[in-house]
């Protein structure tokens, strides 16, 4: 167990220590306009990097944050027409975790054993390419790095230093967007169901849901509003081709639980979502060494939509999976594995 597992922040140590990197952070960058630019572009090039692999770098931190507590974790994703939200058990995000996310390459996990298998600070940024406005509720820590926030302290460190505002210029001309590394100032959230949130339905829906997912017993939820319809499809599309392999690896010490909140064409790429009542359909994973000889390999799932046709959402790689772990158990004379679906 970390330090931190043994001693939480509370949410007056987060909000002191919050503040207290904002301004630190906000002077490195007054001082050196330079480094601002600098982290903004590679903030973005590491995204780009990264693009493609979104899931795969959330169920990676998830089964680390349950390593790092030794025990078996649980995951679930709920994807919406507004946005993708993950829960999970485990170690909640700590300091060293937020200042990953800051600044790339600070990521706790390069001081830990190499027992884990994500980057929590270069893979999370991946999911910028989804989002604008991240959200994170873990443990005592609620943060949203939204990009109003990011726009006003910009603009005052602007008003403070005529060379970082002519930076700041000059890379706007080029790249036509906020210019600050996205996740450099995350805004605290003290009380997060009467935050007063932005004007913006997708980012109200996904927070709602972030909540929900806590109230559930999950230690961390991260949210992430689409800010285009191509994310919700590029979403479905990862959880559908999740490897059997990876899955294989990855589910060992974590179970997973995928839901859609809307339903899809039987047939033919994920068309964009509409807004609107939708039947939901839900598959659960959990794959571990049975510690009883005469428990057989089973898979089961239900889904609560007919117009899904077949197994629908991950169902595929779910069936290759079953199969790639009856070859385990069968060649290595393993004992036998088990793989549990409930609705």
């Amino acid at each position: 167990m970390t330090e931190v597992a043994a001693h939480p922040f509370s949410a007056s140590n987060w909000t002191e220590w919050l503040g207290d990197a904002e301004r630190r952070l906000r002077e490195v960058y007054r001082l050196s306009p330079e480094r601002l630019i600098a982290e903004y572009r590679r903030e973005r090039e590491i995204t780009r990097d990264y693009h493609g692999r979104e899931i795969l770098e959330l169920l990676q931190n998830a089964a680390d944050a349950a390593r790092a507590l030794g025990v078996r974790g649980k995951v679930r994703i709920v994807v919406t027409p507004h946005g993708l939200v993950m829960g999970n058990t485990g170690l909640p995000f700590d300091k060293r975790g937020v200042q990953s996310l800051q600044t790339a390459n600070l990521s706790p996990k390069r001081q830990r054993e190499a027992v884990v298998i994500g980057d929590k600070g270069l893979g999370f940024r991946s999911i910028l390419n989804w989002t604008h406005s991240p959200l994170i509720s873990s443990g005592e820590l609620g943060v949203a790095f939204v990009p109003e926030y990011a726009a006003e302290i910009v603009g005052s460190l602007e008003q403070e230093n005529d060379e970082l505002a002519r930076r700041v210029a000059d890379e706007r001309a080029m790249a036509g967007d906020l210019i600050v590394p996205r996740l450099a100032f995350p805004q605290w959230v003290e009380d997060w169901p009467n935050h007063d949130w932005p004007e913006d339905d997708r980012l109200r829906s996904i927070a709602a849901e972030c909540q929900s997912l806590r109230r559930e017993g999950f230690d961390t939820a991260v949210g992430m509003p689409f800010h285009t319809p191509r994310a919700y499809n590029e979403a479905v599309q990862q959880l559908d081709e999740l490897s059997p392999e990876f899955l294989l690896r990855w589910t060992r010490s974590v179970s997973l639980s995928c839901g859609s909140k809307v339903a899809r064409q039987r047939s033919g790429p994920a068309s964009t979502p509409k807004d609107g009542p939708a039947s939901i359909v839900h598959v659960h994973v959990a794959v571990g060494l049975s510690l009883d000889p005469s428990d057989p390999l089973s898979l089961g799932v239900e889904q609560s939509d007919p117009t899904l046709g077949g197994l629908g959402f991950v169902g595929c790689s779910l069936l290759r999976l079953a199969l790639v772990l009856l070859a385990y158990s069968l060649q290595l004379s393993l004992v036998p594995l088990t793989v549990l679906g409930v609705g």
